[in-house]
């Protein structure tokens, strides 16, 4: 009966060990997720954007382009070309052999 005790109080013993154990990767899983949520970055609301220019007022007032201004508040990063109907419009020349070179 001694026996069966003492394995009883070193099982106990045993899963104490990996309930702290458990407890702690929790936490570190806990403090890896806050990490990650404090440094996610989310536009929502309105954003106040020039009907010409497109630049965007931020909240100190002052108007800044859209790429920089979303460059700034999310991850995104921007590659820029030209759409067909501005390539139209800019560089009538060149269209027509840019626009079927595209399709």
């Amino acid at each position: 009966m001694g026996l069966g005790i003492t394995l009883l109080m070193m099982n106990s013993q045993r899963l104490e060990l990996d309930l702290l154990g458990s407890r702690e990767n929790l936490r570190g899983t806990l403090h890896k997720l806050q990490t990650a949520m404090d440094e996610l970055k989310v536009l929502s609301g309105l954003l106040p954007i020039c009907a010409s220019c497109k630049s965007i007022r931020d909240d100190q007032g002052y108007w800044k382009q859209i790429e920089g201004y979303i460059s700034d508040h999310s991850e995104a990063e921007f590659s820029h070309s030209i759409c067909p109907d501005c390539t139209q419009k800019l560089y009538p020349e060149y269209a027509d052999a840019v626009n079927s070179h595209k399709e």
